[in-house]
């Protein structure tokens, strides 16, 4: 995500479609079913993006809002405003998690982190009909130990360290793209 939030300022699409692209995985690690949204919306971006080598994310946001087609389910608005969504969820969802003073003996279950990174972020964005479907496929979120240790890969000695450090780093590289994200929706009232 870092290639996504370039020192110049801006979002680059292409870089924030591969990062989202590479999430898959990790995603798909949480089994809460979220990869196919994420996936359905980097569909969109590729083909609005088509061939051009660089597409600036607010640019082409602002040239849809121009011709009347911020709304439109296949616009680069609508497709990375989603993801930008569910990426802050995914970023809360690191955020709470690092909270923890040990991640081995936390007693919040990974479930109920991702049920409160949800009630912060994507909630506000979902109807009263899509909430309850939400939050039941959060429950689904693995154990602490068979996310860390079988699906990321962490030995249970490393979750305090070289978890702790891989999940900071990530989270960091992330909030920045997701900071520029939310500069590139504001001045439309829109919130990530």
């Amino acid at each position: 995500f870092r290639a996504a939030a370039p020192g110049g300022g801006g979002v680059d699409g292409r870089a924030f479609v591969d990062a989202t692209s590479a999430l898959g995985p990790w995603l798909d690690s949480l089994g809460c079913g979220i990869t196919k949204m994420v996936n359905v919306n980097v569909a969109k971006l590729e083909q609005r993006f088509g061939d051009a080598a660089t597409v600036d994310v607010a640019a082409a946001a602002a040239a849809e809002v121009a011709r009347g087609a911020k709304d439109d389910d296949d616009s680069v608005f609508v497709a990375a405003l989603w993801n930008a969504r569910i990426l802050n969820l995914v970023g809360r969802l690191i955020d709470d998690v690092l909270e923890a003073d040990d991640l081995a003996t936390d007693e919040r279950t990974i479930s109920a982190i991702a049920t409160r990174a949800y009630q912060k972020t994507l909630a506000k964005h979902h109807n009263w009909v899509l909430r309850p479907a939400a939050k039941a496929l959060l429950k689904m979120t693995p154990d602490r130990a068979s996310l860390l240790r079988d699906r990321f890969g962490y030995e249970a000695g490393e979750w305090n360290t070289r978890a702790r450090a891989d999940f900071a780093d990530f989270s960091g590289a992330l909030q920045a793209c997701l900071r520029r994200l939310a500069a590139v929706y504001a001045p439309y009232d829109e919130e990530i």
